[in-house]
């Protein structure tokens, strides 16, 4: 699994919310964090060991990059002052809707999660 992030990406998303680089990666942590722990809320073990995978990291930052390109189109077709930029951001990256399969990204997230974890169990045997 490739770690390609674009950086013009996260420029242009730290420019329409206003927020600093430290702020941002202390909301997509909390935002993994959301994830599992409803994805798997009986299983803190688990979601601890998951939350240490680089391949959990690569997989999670794919996912984010193309749910902030989707945030970029969608402010950009907006008018000016029509959307909260930060609403629409916590919106589609909400943990509770991504797994909710309310939007196209947690029905995509939830599909590519099984190959996610078998990669990360393959992690862990070799580590062994």
């Amino acid at each position: 699994m490739k770690n390609i992030i674009d950086h013009n990406v996260i420029s242009q998303v730290l420019e329409l919310i206003n927020w600093k680089k430290a702020d941002h990666n202390q909301y997509m942590y909390e935002c993994a964090e959301g994830y599992l722990s409803r994805l798997m809320p009986d299983y803190p073990q688990v979601q601890t060991q998951i939350m240490k995978s680089a391949t959990f990291w690569k997989w999670w930052q794919q996912h984010w990059e193309k749910r902030d390109m989707q945030f970029i189109e969608t402010v950009d077709e907006e008018t000016p002052g029509m959307i909260d930029p930060v609403e629409l951001y916590k919106e589609i990256h909400d943990p509770r809707a991504l797994l909710a399969g309310v939007y196209l990204n947690g029905q995509v997230l939830q599909e590519s999660y099984a190959s996610l974890i078998e990669l990360i169990t393959k992690e862990q045997e070799v580590a062994a």
